[in-house]
């Protein structure tokens, strides 16, 4: 970066001071964007619907299109994310207005993601427990200034590289529209029963449980991994599930998710486990895509904080093959998963690439 002129943050990027009370404005849905919404790395944000201002209970940060909103709780997350769109956000993001007269917002996100921010910001937290960076000391940070130009031609280099990225993401998703096809030619759909299995309730099969609830704060940078509202969140110093199990999310926006945990996971209480299932009667593969493909809207409640409970499921009840029809559909699903992991595979081989191209972007080296 020697080449370049190098200024503090501050000098070419300020902090919106734009706050909101949400709870102000009655039957209002906001894009709501929490730290768990952006991808760690990449910037995406996860599917979610939107946020009714009743369930949004103190003062968010405001963003507009052009904005970067950068996670300062827990910054080695790596959680930056270039807004499209305005909407709200928690104030564990900051949202930093560039000067577009000296620096692209583009340029910007880029940078903030690289391994030269996260190396400094590691150096900067602050906090044992909840380890997290002021906006002071990321706007300290020292940062390139290329000619506009330049940065223009670095953009246009990354987003290639960062396109490839998203279309093995799209690849993976339609790997799971596959499974479902599947389920669906050789069982039908699990309400209508055509094939008239027997149907047997699903709270009779398992044992549906909640178990205490893991904050955003608790999570650790490595152990095992942490199953919430929106899958794998993190990491946790124990584990509560020694074998893979089915998950429904419980609460929030992304209430009715079907999941299935790792081996050795800890499942938070946004996630209800289905414990102790009838091994002679039901398999974890059919388990899981019985109820991806039925789908559980009919099991949520409470329009402004939908949540689903023990109770709620008791009226589910699903078709039960025999085993050996639900095992052999298992090892469909095996040989489909790896697949997947074939996929998962070449996906960091990209994200190597990806971040290897990010880091000669910003030792001029492109």
């Amino acid at each position: 970066m020697s080449k370049w002129p190098i200024t503090a943050l501050g000098d070419v990027a300020r902090v919106s001071p734009e706050r909101i009370e949400p709870r102000d404005y009655a039957d209002r849905a906001f894009n709501y964007v929490g730290l768990e919404h952006i991808e760690s790395h990449t910037g995406r944000l996860l599917d979610r619907p939107e946020t009714p201002s009743a369930d949004i209970l103190s003062t968010k940060n405001v963003f507009r299109p052009g904005q970067i909103l950068y996670g300062k709780l827990r910054p080695y997350l790596n959680k930056v994310h270039l807004a499209a769109n305005e909407g709200i956000c928690s104030t564990d993001i900051v949202v930093l207005n560039c000067d577009q007269k000296r620096i692209r917002p583009e340029f910007a996100a880029y940078y903030l993601r690289s391994d030269f921010v996260l190396a400094a910001v590691k150096n900067k937290m602050a906090g044992a427990n909840l380890p997290r960076v002021d906006a002071k000391s990321l706007l300290s940070i020292p940062t390139p200034l290329p000619p506009l130009a330049e940065q223009e031609r670095l953009v246009r280099l990354l987003d290639e590289a960062e396109a490839l990225r998203r279309l093995r993401t799209q690849a993976d998703e339609r790997t799971n529209d596959v499974l479902a096809a599947i389920y669906d030619m050789q069982f039908g759909h699990p309400v209508s029963n055509p094939k008239r299995w027997p149907m047997r309730k699903l709270v009779d099969l398992c044992f549906p449980k909640q178990w205490p609830t893991i904050s955003q704060e608790e999570l650790t940078e490595t152990g095992f991994p942490v199953y919430g509202a929106n899958g794998r969140i993190g990491f946790y110093h124990s584990y509560n599930h020694e074998q893979p199990t089915v998950l429904i999310t419980c609460r929030g926006a992304t209430c009715g998710t079907i999941n299935v945990c790792e081996p050795k996971s800890y499942v938070t209480g946004n996630s209800m486990a289905l414990d102790d299932p009838d091994e002679s009667a039901i398999t974890l593969e059919f388990l899981e895509w019985t109820l991806r493909v039925r789908g559980m809207n009919d099991t949520i409640t409470g329009a402004a904080q939908p949540q689903i409970t023990r109770k709620n499921l008791e009226g589910v009840s699903i078709p039960t093959p025999p085993i050996g029809v639900q095992e052999a559909f298992g090892q469909q699903v095996a040989e489909i998963r790896a697949l997947q992991a074939a996929q998962a595979a070449s996906r960091k081989r990209l994200d190597d690439l990806f971040q290897s191209l990010l880091h000669c972007a910003f030792q001029e080296e492109l």
